[in-house]
C-alpha cells in the first residue's frame, strides 16, 4: 500500500521502493513499542523470566535479521530496476510473488512452533526439540514437493489467471524462482529454531553471506541473463542460506544432545 502511495509521487521508482521499505519499518518499530513491549513486561510480571530474559536478549538481533531479511527481499527487484527497465521489473515481480505463496505454509508452521522450539530449549529438552524439528521438517518436505508440481504443471495457468496473457513469458522465471522456494520449504522452520533457541547470531550470519551472494550473482547474471539471471541469483542466495542454516542447527543439535 505504501509502495502504491509512493510511486504515485515525483519519487523514481527505486526511491518509491525504498521509501515504501523505510515507512514500514517505522511502522513496525511504532507497533513494538505500543503494542508488543507492553506485553513482554506482562510476561515479566508473570514470572516467565527464562523466557523474558532470552527474548531480550536476542531483540536487537531479531530486529537486525528482519532488517537484512526485508533487504534480501528487495534487493533483486532494486539491481533489475537499475539495471534493465520498468517492463523487466514487473515481470519479474509476477513471478516472484506468485513463488511467495508458497511460503504462506512456512509462516504458518513458524507462528505455531516458534514458542515451542523456545519452550523446550529453555527446559534442557534438546533431544525432543532435534526429534520435533525433523518430523515437522518431513511434512514440510512433503508440502514443498506438491506445491512445486503445482507450480510446474499449472503455472502457465496462474500466471494467465491472474495476472493476464501479458505475463505468460514469466513462466520459466517462476519455475526457477518456485524450485528455490521449495527448497526453503524442505528446509523446515530452520530460522525459527536458530532464533529460539539462542543462536540467532548463526541466523544472522547467514542472511549476511546470502545478501553478499545475492549481490554478487546479480551483478554478474542480470548484465548477460536479464531477469532470468537476476532469478537464478536470488534463488542460489536463497537456497544457500537455508541450507547452511539446516547444517549449522542440525550440529548445534547433535552437540546439545550430546552434553545433556
Amino acid at each position: 500500500i505504501l509502495y502504491l502511495l509512493f510511486i504515485s509521487s515525483p519519487l523514481k521508482f527505486n526511491e518509491s521502493y525504498i521509501a515504501a521499505v523505510f515507512c514500514s519499518l517505522f511502522i513496525g518499530i511504532i507497533f513494538y513499542v505500543f503494542s508488543t513491549r507492553p506485553k513482554i513486561k506482562e510476561q515479566n510480571d508473570n514470572h516467565n523470566e527464562d523466557f523474558t530474559k532470552l527474548y531480550k536478549k536476542e531483540l536487537g538481533s531479531f530486529f537486525i535479521i528482519n532488517v537484512i531479511t526485508m533487504l534480501m527481499a528487495t534487493l533483486d527487484t532494486l539491481m533489475i530496476g537499475e539495471l534493465l527497465n520498468m517492463d523487466s521489473v514487473a515481470r519479474y515481480n509476477v513471478a516472484n510473488k506468485l513463488a511467495l505463496l508458497s511460503s504462506v505454509f512456512l509462516v504458518t508452521v513458524n507462528v505455531i512452533i516458534g514458542p515451542y522450539f523456545s519452550k523446550l530449549w529453555l527446559q534442557g529438552k534438546k533431544q525432543e526439540l532435534r526429534s520435533s524439528f525433523l518430523k515437522i521438517t518431513k511434512y514440510m518436505i512433503v508440502i514443498a514437493i506438491v506445491v512445486l508440481s503445482i507450480f510446474v504443471f499449472f503455472g502457465e495457468y496462474m500466471l494467465v489467471l491472474v495476472f493476464g496473457d501479458t505475463y505468460i513469458s514469466s513462466y520459466n522465471l517462476l519455475i526457477i524462482l518456485a524450485v528455490s522456494q521449495s527448497i526453503v520449504l524442505a528446509t523446515g522452520p530452520v530460522a525459527y529454531l536458530l532464533m529460539m533457541t539462542d543462536n540467532s547470531s548463526s541466523h544472522r550470519k547467514s542472511l549476511y553471506m546470502a545478501v553478499g551472494i545475492n549481490i554478487f550473482l546479480n551483478l554478474i547474471l542480470i548484465p548477460s541473463y536479464g531477469i532470468t539471471g537476476a532469478a537464478i541469483a536470488t534463488g542460489l542466495s536463497l537456497v544457500f542460506k537455508n541450507v547452511y542454516s539446516c547444517i549449522v542447527a542440525l550440529k548445534i543439535l547433535d552437540h546439545e544432545t550430546e552434553i545433556s
